[in-house]
């Protein structure tokens, strides 16, 4: 089921796999030479120690098209903490509300004009916890409801149903 907004992905395994010996030895080795080598690449840019680089990792997941576990290599930028939590910062403002989060990789920034009632306030959020709530909610709006910055949010739809969940998302503290 599509719901409104949304556009259909189809999803494929691709018709071959190549198998080719070079990659399965630049790939395993993990080596830079042999990465080089294989893709052809100028890494003097990269070389350079004046500018701060990130790392490469290599990862591993669970492909649902595949249906096993495989490699990917990823990019992470400097000073990256996988520990590191970056809270949205959410601020109402009378009839705008502007979602904001700044990490590692830089800033985001996105103002919405909608209806609102009471004071102004700025609070933060963990951001998986209440995109969570609003995808359990299968309604195109819904009712967002702020106390204080210290005090738990609720997401509920508009028109309340009977045994219907309610979401309560808690606060967290804003630097």
């Amino acid at each position: 089921m599509v719901k409104a907004g949304e556009v259909p992905v189809e999803t494929r395994k691709p018709a071959e796999t190549i198998n080719d010996p070079n990659w399965q030895t630049a790939k395993s080795s993990g080596s830079l030479e042999d990465f080089k080598k294989y893709f052809d690449v100028d890494m003097s840019l990269y070389e350079d120690k004046s500018v701060e680089h990130g790392n490469v990792s290599k990862i591993t997941y669970h492909s649902k098209i595949y249906n096993k576990d495989r490699e990917a290599y990823v990019y992470l930028p400097p000073k990256y903490n996988k520990e590191k939590k970056y809270p949205v910062k959410i601020n109402i403002e009378i009839g705008k509300i502007t979602l904001s989060c700044t990490n590692q990789t830089g800033d985001a920034k996105e103002e919405m004009y909608l209806e609102t009632e009471g004071k102004n306030l700025e609070i933060g959020v963990n951001p998986k916890y209440f995109l969570d709530a609003l995808k359990a909610i299968d309604d195109e709006e819904v009712f967002i409801e702020f106390g204080s910055n210290i005090s738990p949010c609720i997401i509920r739809p508009i028109e309340v149903i009977e045994n219907e969940y309610v979401y309560m998302i808690l606060p967290v503290r804003l630097k």
